[in-house]
């Protein structure tokens, strides 16, 4: 793993939460830790990280492997159980995130994403129809 990498996987989770208009040097720099992690708080954030970063990137995908892993975190995320340690509402309220505002930028992205995706595809359906000759 390179050093960009937490770095990547940090900006891909507070884009989530951050207007378009700021940058996310601007927003990492406020929350940037003093302290370092507990181990156990590390796993935790590399568990919640990856999971993440699997919605994100396999969410659409046509590879049924791909689509399983993101069902089965889609299902984890959307599970309001406190009694497993590593439940998604143990992470984040470990990590000190509000698990519901979390999951609700999560289900927003992916609301954004299918209407991206429809616009795409009605897109190329209208440049195709408009190239086809009579």
């Amino acid at each position: 793993m390179t050093a960009e990498a937490p770095a990547r996987a940090l900006n891909k989770v507070v884009s989530l939460f951050e207007p378009d208009a700021l940058l996310p040097i601007q927003y990492l720099d406020t929350i940037r830790r003093v302290v370092p992690i507990e181990p156990e708080k590390r796993l935790m954030w590399a568990v919640l990280e990856d999971a993440i970063e699997c919605y994100q990137s396999h969410f659409l995908s046509r590879k049924p492997r791909a689509a399983e892993s993101f069902n089965e975190i889609e299902k984890w995320i959307l599970e309001t159980d406190y009694r497993w340690l590593f439940s998604f509402n143990s992470i984040c309220d470990m990590l000190g995130f509000d698990a519901d505002y979390l999951r609700a930028g999560l289900l927003a992205w992916q609301q954004r994403q299918v209407r991206w995706s429809e616009l795409h595809s009605q897109a190329k359906r209208g440049v195709r129809s408009a190239g086809e000759i009579s």
